[in-house]
């Protein structure tokens, strides 16, 4: 009885060595760029609407599926346009954005410009994401420089959607 349970206990041993010592082959990331138009709205006191360029970034595996893969980081330069300051403005903004199938963040920078004076705030965003192509976050916008124009609120909700170029490509 003693010799069977010596021996299985070697076994098991040597088995799990032998599990141990095989190489084990890791499938390459691949790094896939996927350029966006980004439109949709804020609301920051006032709706406004915003465009920009996103250069969307993500690594998968060549065996995933797209749809498996949707975490998604990238910068992107644009734009907020509405009223503010009583007048109808262009809002420089630059940001970095990143989405996972179900949740989203970006962090951005936007100048309120009034004439030859800048406005800038700092516009952290969390929230909810459909596959990177539906957004819906909500943040803060907080002033980075000495003015702080009236029209722009702390809280800031933001709805936008990312048309996202080469994605539905053949592989």
């Amino acid at each position: 009885m003693k010799k069977k349970i010596v021996f299985i206990f070697t076994l098991g041993i040597l088995t799990n060595f032998s599990y141990a010592q095989t190489d084990t082959i890791y499938e390459p990331k691949v790094k896939r760029v996927f350029p966006a138009i980004q439109l949709g709205g804020n609301k920051t006191g006032s709706w406004k609407g915003e465009a920009a360029f996103l250069l969307g970034l993500t690594n998968r595996s060549l065996k995933q599926t797209k749809t498996m893969t949707m975490i998604m980081h990238g910068p992107s330069i644009g734009c907020e346009m509405g009223r503010y300051l009583h007048a109808f403005r262009i809002a420089p903004k630059i940001s970095y954005q990143y989405y996972t199938s179900f949740i989203g963040g970006r962090i951005s920078l936007v100048d309120y410009m009034d004439d030859n004076l800048n406005n800038l705030y700092i516009c952290p965003e969390a929230g909810i994401s459909f596959g990177g192509f539906v957004n819906i976050f909500a943040g803060a916008s907080f002033p980075v420089s000495d003015n702080k124009v009236a029209d722009v609120n702390t809280f800031r909700l933001t709805a936008n959607m990312n048309l996202l170029f080469f994605f539905f490509k053949k592989d």
